[in-house]
């Protein structure tokens, strides 16, 4: 399966590794996690993303953060480039330009809506996690395990398998964390850190959210909205959203769940569902991305029309 990759890391000494915009839990362990893997090897490794620097609180315990740079310090022309958890080329946001230009660009990712949008790709939607390709690429590269880097990669499987309680948990899923926690891992310590450390402000940003529901009886959907003036009524950030939207799946009755933001790179939609609907289908539809059950995109217009479009789009999906 690694093969291709296996053969242009070899060949390249400084390697770029890029993920998607307002990366997630799975987004940031792989991304460290192979810049380990690579550093181990023996390459120069550069770790970026597309959108502010800023790695959210819960994930701040991760190694490998010196690797960390802005998107206007990639190099324009890379040698080397390999994307991870990133369904298309778009969603690098503005290191987008930097993989187009790269002499050979790698796509490693999970998403059924992939693009296949690199010189090489490994896709495997049957996978839970990015971070079990990584963990499987590791073993490729004759990678020597140690806590640091496996913590990357359990973040990664934890956080992308809702704690392993999404329909994508498998027994894969269990096998690649029974390994992970044979080199050092502390399911606690991960659990602590990522679920249990948040900040004041993300609490009173959460009270605003759910104060705001409003859930359709009739149809099972409910949303709530985050507009400019919350984010600086409590001093959260974006990425104090994160899980916000779980409370709201986790509500009797629900098809879909949906929090609207509104920031300051525009109106970012999060989708989830619970079996019935599949957000990833209208997700796409928006230029946007994700999985039948966890998606989002970036809303058109006002918050207003943004969510009036939304509702016809579950309406489509749900008669179709």
């Amino acid at each position: 399966m690694f093969k291709e990759v296996i053969d242009v890391v070899r060949a390249e000494r400084d390697i770029v590794l890029a993920t998607h915009i307002l990366p997630d839990g799975d987004a940031i362990g792989s991304l460290l996690g192979l810049g380990l893997i690579l550093r181990n090897a023996g390459k120069n490794v550069i770790a970026t993303w597309g959108g502010r620097m800023e790695v959210p609180a819960q994930y701040s315990f991760l190694a490998g953060q010196e690797m960390l740079a802005a998107a206007e310090d990639i190099p324009r022309e890379p040698g080397l480039i390999i994307a991870l958890d990133c369904g298309s080329r778009e969603r690098l946001g503005s290191i987008e330009k930097n993989f187009k230009h790269a002499k050979i660009s790698v796509n490693i990712d999970h998403h059924r809506n992939n693009t296949t949008f690199g010189t090489v790709n490994v896709v495997r939607p049957a996978y839970a996690a990015t971070a079990q390709l990584v963990l499987e690429l590791g073993h490729a590269l004759h990678t020597v395990f140690n806590r640091d880097l496996a913590e990357n990669l359990y973040t990664g499987l934890v956080t992308d398998t809702g704690r392993f309680q999404y329909s994508n948990t498998d027994a894969s899923c269990f096998l690649a964390a029974a390994e992970l926690i044979g080199y050092g891992v502390d399911p606690a310590r991960i659990f602590r850190h990522i679920y249990e450390n948040s900040s004041y402000e993300r609490l009173r940003l959460a009270g605003l959210a759910l104060a705001k529901t409003v859930l359709d009886p009739t149809t099972g959907f409910i949303y709530t909205t985050i507009t400019k003036e919350d984010f600086a009524t409590t001093g959260a950030s974006v990425e104090d959203t994160e899980n916000l939207i779980d409370s709201l799946r986790a509500v009797a009755g629900v098809q879909v769940a949906a929090v609207l933001k509104e920031t300051e790179g525009g109106l970012r939609i999060s989708l989830r569902s619970t079996g019935a609907v599949d957000v990833g289908l209208i997700a796409g539809r928006k230029g946007g991305g994700g999985h039948k059950l966890a998606a989002g995109y970036n809303g058109r217009g006002s918050l207003e029309e943004s969510l009036a479009d939304l509702k016809d789009e579950i309406a489509a999906v749900e008669s179709a």
